[in-house]
Order: structure tokens, then C-alpha cells, then sequence
């Protein structure tokens, strides 16, 4: 059985680690482990996490644009990410609709040769989507998400850039026909990054 470690990097959020939670309760065909890279003074004390949860809680905060990415090597460069078949990288506020599709990508490609897999959201072939990510940690033989102290664009295209810098081999997955989140909706993938709580609070009540 794979194991897997969902990464889920956030800042000053709340109920939405709760509804991620709900969702992830539903991903039975793995062993998954969970680390919540939490900044921001937002009390996470009453949230009742799932088994085989670790917080993190930084201090550390380099801003709105660099924080994901800051956030993420943070946690490559803490823990031993080599046990994990996969590393799945989540905002708080992204939530899996549909364990199928989704166990189903993490089988097909369990003995290919691919290290990263990228999404688009956006109608920009540099633009490799941050909110959703996954990589094979045991195949990545650098840290990509050291390098990012003077980069001044969107950090997707410090993502794109970096993974063909260093020859990181990659599949694009298919989220969107269009290639454009907008309308937020839930996507080819099943995933659903959706900023209305009151749409996932009426998801749960059907």
C-alpha cells in the first residue's frame, strides 16, 4: 500500500483545515500521513485532527507571494520525506472530491520514472499551479524550493522555472479544458479550491 504524505501549507486559515478534513477522511486505499505548515496567529487548538497528524507551526512569515514556497522547503529540509511514495502538496482551502481519480493517478504512474506532477489553472504554459502539486520525493534528487530569496515573479513560475532547471522529470495533469479555474469549480481531477464556504457547508449537508 502507498504511503503518502499530504503537505497542506497555510496562513491565518481556520474552518477550511476542518472541511479538508472531512474530504481526506474519504482516501481509504493509502496510509496517509499529514503535516499542517501553519503561520499566522490563528489558535488551531480545537480542531480535531485526523490520526497520524503532525503541526508545524512557524514563526517563520517572508510574505503573501514567497510564503508557499518558503513553507514547503521548510518541511523538505525538517523531515525525512524519502519514506513517502508521494508527497501531496494542498492549500487549506483545496479540497479532494473524488479518492478514485485521485488513487488512480497515484497507481498508474507508482513505477514510471516521473518525479513531479503539475497542473494548470490558468492559461499560461509557465504557470505550474502551487494551490495542488504532488512529487515523488525518492526521485527528486535536489531541493527545488531552496532558491527562491530573490525571485520576484509568481511563485508558479519559480515552480515551472526551477523543475526545468534542473531537469526534473514531469507530467502535466489535466484540470481544467480550458486551462482557467474561473468559475471555481470542482475540476477534472476532482479537486475543488473553492473560497465560499457557504457552497462547501451546502456540499456537506446533501
Amino acid at each position: 500500500m502507498l504511503l503518502i504524505l499530504f503537505l497542506i501549507t497555510g496562513h491565518r486559515h481556520d474552518i477550511e483545515y476542518q472541511y479538508n478534513l472531512k474530504f481526506m477522511e474519504k482516501l481509504t486505499n493509502t496510509v496517509n500521513h499529514y503535516v499542517i505548515h501553519h503561520h499566522g496567529a490563528t489558535n488551531l487548538s480545537h480542531i480535531k485532527w485526523l490520526a497520524n497528524t503532525t503541526i508545524h507551526l512557524s514563526p517563520n512569515n517572508i510574505g503573501h507571494s514567497l510564503g508557499g514556497i518558503e513553507a514547503v522547503n521548510e518541511i523538505y529540509e525538517l523531515y525525512n520525506l524519502d519514506n513517502y511514495d508521494y508527497v501531496v502538496h494542498l492549500h487549506p482551502d483545496v479540497y479532494i472530491t473524488n479518492p478514485q481519480i485521485f488513487n488512480e493517478i497515484l497507481e498508474i504512474y507508482q513505477d514510471s520514472n516521473i518525479t513531479f506532477f503539475n497542473t494548470h489553472s490558468y492559461p499560461d504554459d509557465r504557470f505550474y499551479d502551487f494551490d495542488f502539486f504532488i512529487f515523488r520525493p525518492k526521485l527528486l534528487k535536489i531541493n527545488i524550493f531552496n532558491q527562491y530569496h530573490n525571485w520576484t515573479e509568481f511563485v508558479e513560475y519559480y515552480l515551472h522555472d526551477k523543475i526545468f532547471e534542473h531537469s526534473v522529470t514531469h507530467e502535466i495533469l489535466p484540470r481544467f479544458l480550458n486551462n482557467d479555474w474561473y468559475p471555481r469549480r470542482i475540476d477534472l481531477l476532482g479537486l475543488w479550491h473553492e473560497h465560499n464556504n457557504t457552497l462547501i457547508d451546502n456540499y456537506f449537508k446533501k
